[in-house]
Formats: structure tokens, C-alpha cells, sequence
């Protein structure tokens, strides 16, 4: 546990509140990474006490704006910044769409903005959907053909 100077100090962590909470976030820009400039944790993820728990900022800053998050949910950055603090990157969604976003952001590392890494998600999608249409329009026409046989 940390150490504070006194038991003052200790019990004001523990009231901590909104107004305490974004003047640790340094905001800009609504289409740009907002980051935490508190404490941060080993995995890289900003870390407060806030209300007597716990908890990484990035869920604080969702809770704050967007309200609970749905249980079994965690909260995903789709800038893939851990630090960022901006409700229009967070989204809540399950464990394997995370682990996904983790792996997408190595591939999309050569991209500097999010606008581009946006762009470039959206390519890869469509790419993927008309593949898919493509593979079913096959599949039928096989299917097609294999009844027309027997």
C-alpha cells in the first residue's frame, strides 16, 4: 500500500471525486488521445484511488461520461493509447474483442493518427467483407451446381 504523509493526507485520497479526477487528464483536442498525467501502473495503464477504490483511470473516465459499465465488460481503448483518458476512444466489449484490439495495434503500430489507424480498420473490414461475399457467392454457386448433378 502507499505511504502518505499523514493520515490527513491519506483519508483526502480517499474522497477523491470528478472535480479531483480530470484536472489529471490532460484533455485537448475531442478526435485526440486526452492522457493521464497521474499514476501509472507497471502494465502502463494510469492508475487513482477514487472513491475509496481502486481502479484504472481510463474506467473512471468512462464511468464518468458514459455511466456504469456493463457487467462482464472491460473497458477497450480503440486508440490502443493505454493512457488515454478520452470517452470518444473508450468502449466497453468483452475479453477476446481486448485481446483482438491488442493484437490489431501491433499490426497498425506504422499508422501516427487515429484517424488513420481508423481508416485503415475500415479497409481491412471491407477487404474482409467482400472476400466473405465473395467465398458465399462461391459456396452457392457450388452448391448450386452439386444439386443441378444428382
Amino acid at each position: 500500500m502507499r505511504r502518505f504523509c499523514s493520515s490527513k493526507c491519506y483519508g483526502q485520497s480517499l474522497k477523491r471525486t470528478e472535480k479531483d479526477f480530470w484536472p489529471r487528464v490532460q484533455k485537448g483536442d475531442p478526435r485526440t488521445c486526452w492522457l493521464w498525467t497521474g499514476s501509472v501502473g507497471k502494465n502502463g495503464y494510469g492508475t487513482i484511488l477514487f472513491e475509496r477504490e481502486h481502479d484504472y483511470a481510463h474506467r473512471i473516465a468512462y464511468r464518468l461520461v458514459k455511466g456504469d459499465i456493463p457487467e462482464g465488460q472491460v473497458i477497450r481503448h480503440l486508440c490502443n493509447v493505454r493512457l488515454c483518458c478520452n470517452p470518444q476512444h473508450l468502449t466497453p466489449g468483452s475479453y477476446e474483442e481486448n485481446n483482438g484490439d491488442q493484437r490489431d495495434a501491433r499490426l497498425l503500430l506504422k499508422f501516427a493518427t487515429f484517424e488513420e489507424r481508423e481508416a485503415e480498420l475500415l479497409r481491412q473490414f471491407n477487404y474482409h467483407k467482400a472476400r466473405c461475399e465473395s467465398l458465399i457467392r462461391a459456396v452457392k454457386r457450388l452448391r448450386d451446381s452439386n444439386s443441378h448433378q444428382g
